[in-house]
């Protein structure tokens, strides 16, 4: 079968699309080099999209609707391009160190357990688990004072009854994690 040549519309279109993607990708890419996940500013991709502007910034769109939505495309870039610039001008200029340089010095948090419970007072059993886990990672962390299992459900009683209070949710989610040899027990509604 043969295939028709596109209409200039249609190219235009699918090029105001690809455009329009391509934008995404450069603000999703300096997000990362930004919070340093990556280590260099995405210019290839940037220089890509200058050249597609520059393209059809010069050529004139005969409909109404390709040019109304190059010009917004045209407005975003421009808005995120100063945006990009204010910001490697202050991380160059050590006026605020970039977020990268932050980072470097948290830890991230680790899970160790993690479980769901509807009413800690009724069916401690279900909490025996993440008991265990909280004293062994309590004494790794170098915390030899021990937490009686009763102390253990009386505060995580309360932190489900302000909660449940709070959101009405019917189950909370306790989250046991280790943050820079910190044991923390965290609560949220768990539905």
């Amino acid at each position: 079968m043969i295939e028709q040549p596109k209409s200039p519309e249609e190219i235009i279109e699918e090029d105001l699309t690809d455009l329009e993607q391509k934008i995404r990708q450069l603000k999703v890419r300096y997000d990362q080099f930004f919070y340093g996940n990556q280590k260099l500013p995405p210019s290839m991709l940037r220089s890509k999209v200058d050249a597609m502007i520059r393209k059809y910034a010069n050529i004139t769109m005969r409909g109404f609707a390709h040019r109304y939505r190059f010009n917004n495309l045209l407005f975003r870039y421009h808005a995120y391009s100063e945006l990009w610039g204010r910001m490697m001008r202050t991380q160059e200029e050590g006026d605020r160190p970039g977020l990268a340089a932050r980072s470097q010095h948290q830890v991230a948090e680790k899970l160790v357990a993690r479980a769901r419970v509807s009413d800690p007072k009724s069916d401690p059993d279900q909490l025996r688990d993440i008991y265990k886990k909280f004293v062994e990672s309590r004494q790794r962390s170098g915390k030899k004072k021990p937490v009686s299992f009763d102390k253990f459900v009386r505060g995580i009683a309360g932190q489900a009854a302000q909660l449940r209070k709070s959101s009405g949710c019917a189950e909370i989610e306790l989250r046991l994690v280790v943050k820079n040899d910190q044991v923390q027990l965290k609560a949220r509604p768990g539905n």
